[in-house]
């Protein structure tokens, strides 16, 4: 804030203390007038600045401005008006703090988001790695939940995105503007009290010969959050299997029965928290739950939603929308009501004189098991769909099962309707999954509906039964879009040639605001493409060997460095031959070789990130892999991203396509291994100052007609064809490094 002249002129003529009422335009103070009225715009003409505080201490709630100027007419704010806030004057403070440049892009689209909440629109924002996309939807966020007493929940797909969301961006804002933020976690990361003291005093002899038992007793004690991440931070050895035995959930919940239903359930302490907030930060998983479930309490009616990591959005859609109940969920199920070891009882039935019924569970198991062997075995491929060309193979054996769960169900309501309410909570809660459970597989006898994929899979010793709708964009229409006011979704990568017609068409977006922001890095300055063109085609014999060669010749320039290789596959059966193949010639070479699946992702990352390493990997490592600097310098994308129709639910799609006349390869495999391949990219250049090589060892990108789309998608690159033996030469002048 500034004193106009006329102000100046005017203030002098008064002694000191002073309080006056001030008009401004923008950051002028263009007239004052004195006041005794405490409230609203004021300025405070003073020695002492100790009278300021003490007006704010105690006008806090009735003071819009308050500006302190002393005799020599310094002027400091102390006090700004929330209700004049601007989303540019924000940026403008937020690039006053150390970390945090001025980004142009980055306004740009906070202003759009802003647009698109306050005229109930979606929106579709591409924002490139620098962009500052996380801040630049949390600014609108805020102001519009709080000018309009609306509520916004982020939703995110990864951990990593979360924390940055809590511990960096957030932080920063909360110092600018006030507001409530609150993070949500679905209802089974909570310890629910009373099941975990019914446990206890129930005096299980599974818990008593464990660690457990003493373990719950601790956890109840010293936690604040019941959250099973505390449970399980600890390094205890515990199996997660037994959190399922005292976790939350709807269908278990006493609510006003619970002695722990007032102020110390964790979960609805928690659940108090989100009804506060102006801004939840959430998942994809806990937003589509939410979406489905209606009277679950996942969280609280919200009117706008951001969709960051957006990209996934159809995929977690799928996954979500699958209706899914498996051979080991039906097993687990009968062992919470009863089953026996080393010839002592346990679970909720074990303390009930009822030899009749706990002998029908145990039977029912037993049975079971011999079931589930058989479908097993009727399974011949991984992934099976049941149609009306196959059902007669599996209707008996769906059969069986049905009968034995209704029989089992019926002498369980049987013993149910006998007892008191407050006796059976968790026993009736046992009893509706069992009822689920057998709606879901009747379902699989009758195949009522085409806009469904009823689908077997087979996954270690279990049974996966899955129902999948063939296109989720009437779920994501009439779950999410007709009840939210205003979709943001975002990333770095959701264009395909330039457009984002493949992303409005695979969501059922039909109108949606849409921006791309142009990328914070110099692409064209710090990266170079090189495009390998005469690789064997990847189907050839000899590519293997191709692509070890072509790997060594990448490690001499890089030798004396401390720089990094990522090398993206596209399956495991191709990484593992062409490591064998490279690890002795790239070892000898003085480098670190990895490869995924040799300890866990963050192992191989912490590792990756010390420098001089070749790291082979595949699926995860695509996207959300976060490496500054010179530790990782080359991507190498040995085969374009396609995904072949394998899952049954793709090949459904794919026939479907074919049979509306759509060409499905052109129309959904290649836009989606185009975003694919951005994601990859995306891992090069993480700041400003990184250097870094994309090197395609695909030929198909520069001899097959479609590779101009994968191209003109990243034409924001300085794009060179390439020969095997020029690519030492390339690189090591890019990275300006002379060897023999």
């Amino acid at each position: 804030m500034q004193l106009s002249k006329h102000v100046k002129d005017k203030i002098i003529e008064f002694d000191l203390p002073r309080v006056f009422h001030f008009k401004h335009k923008d950051d002028v103070i263009i007239d004052i007038e004195e006041t005794e009225e405490l409230k609203g715009n004021l300025l405070l003409f003073s020695l002492d600045k100790s009278d300021a505080f003490a007006i704010l201490e105690s006008h806090m709630d009735e003071i819009d401005w308050f500006v302190f100027v002393d005799n020599k007419f310094n002027v400091q704010v102390l006090g700004e008006s929330e209700d004049e806030q601007s989303l540019e004057g924000i940026f403008d403070k937020l690039y006053k703090k150390s970390g945090f440049e001025k980004r142009e892009e980055q306004v740009k689209m906070a202003k759009l988001i802003l647009r698109a909440f306050e005229e109930s629109k979606n929106a579709i924002v591409e924002a490139p790695t620098g962009t500052g996309k996380s801040l630049a939807y949390l600014v609108p966020s805020v102001l519009f939940s709080k000018k309009h007493n609306k509520r916004v929940v982020v939703s995110t797909n990864t951990k990593n995105l979360q924390q940055q969301l809590l511990k960096k961006d957030l932080p920063a804002l909360e110092s600018l503007v006030k507001f409530k933020a609150a993070i949500a976690f679905g209802r089974n990361n909570y310890i629910c009290k009373r099941k975990a003291e019914n446990v206890i005093s129930r005096g299980d002899a599974f818990l008593f010969e464990s660690d457990i038992y003493s373990e719950i007793k601790e956890f109840l004690l010293s936690t604040d959050t019941g959250l099973k991440s505390e449970f399980f931070s600890k390094d205890n050895g515990l199996d997660e299997s037994v959190w399922s035995m005292f976790e939350s959930d709807s269908l278990s919940c006493a609510h006003k029965r619970c002695p722990y239903y007032k102020g110390q359930c964790f979960f609805y302490r928690a659940r108090k928290q989100l009804d506060l907030a102006h801004l939840i930060i959430a998942n994809h998983h806990l937003v589509l739950s939410h979406s489905v479930m209606e009277n679950a309490d996942i969280l609280p009616e919200f009117d706008c939603l951001v969709v960051d990591e957006a990209h996934n959005v159809e995929k977690n859609a799928t996954s979500y929308y699958t209706n899914t109940v498996t051979t080991t969920d039906i097993i687990k199920l009968l062992d919470m009501l009863f089953t026996s070891k080393k010839g002592k009882g346990r679970g909720l039935l074990s303390t009930y004189d009822e030899p009749d019924l706990k002998g029908k569970i145990v039977d029912a198991r037993r049975n079971l098991d011999v079931i589930f062997d058989e479908l097993m075995e009727l399974l011949k491929e991984n992934e099976t769909v049941i149609n009306s060309l196959n059902l007669d193979r599996f209707t008996d054996t769906f059969n069986e099962i049905i009968d034995v769960l209704s029989n089992l169900q019926l002498s369980l309501k049987t013993f149910i309707s006998g007892l008191e309410e407050t006796e059976v909570v968790d026993i009736k809660a046992v009893y509706s999954k069992l009822e689920s459970v057998l709606s879901l597989i009747s379902s699989f006898r009758e195949i009522e509906s085409d806009s469904q994929v009823y689908w077997l899979r087979k996954f270690k010793k279990s049974v996966h039964f899955n129902i999948t709708p063939v296109d989720v964009r009437e779920a994501l229409k009439h779950y999410i879009f007709e009840n939210i006011d205003s979709v943001v979704f975002t990333s770095a990568t959701l264009s395909v040639n330039r457009n984002f017609d493949f992303f409005k068409r695979s969501l059922g977006i039909d109108d949606a605001l849409e921006f791309s922001a142009k990328g914070n890095f110099d692409y064209k300055e710090n990266s170079r493409l090189f495009l390998v063109s005469d690789m064997p085609t990847p189907d050839d014999s000899r590519f293997a060997k191709d692509v070890s060669d072509v790997l060594f010749s990448i490690s001499k320039p890089l030798k004396s460095s401390n720089r990094g290789v990522l090398v993206l596959f596209t399956s495991y059966k191709s990484l593992n031959e062409v490591y064998e193949l490279s690890y002795e010639k790239l070892n000898k070479m003085g480098f670190n070789v990895l490869k995924q699946g040799m300890f866990d992702n963050f192992e191989l990352l912490r590792k990756f990130k010390k420098g001089k390493t070749f790291l082979f990997a595949t699926s995860s490592f695509w996207e959300g892999v976060d490496v500054k600097g010179d530790e990782l310098s080359v991507v190498v994308v040995v085969k374009l991203p396609f995904e072949v129709p394998t899952t049954a639910v793709e090949k459904v799609r794919y026939e479907l396509m074919k049979s509306e006349g759509v060409n499905p390869f052109l129309e959904y495999s290649l836009p989606k291994a185009v975003l694919r391949l951005k994601q990859g990219l995306g891992r090069l250049l993480r700041q400003k100052t990184d250097r870094g090589v994309m090197v395609i060892l695909d030929s198909r990108i520069v001899t097959k007609a479609y590779g101009k789309v994968f191209l003109k998608s990243l034409d924001y690159m300085k794009q060179e064809r390439v020969t095997k033996n020029e690519v030492e030469k390339r690189v090591s002048d890019f990275f300006s490094y002379s060897h023999k």
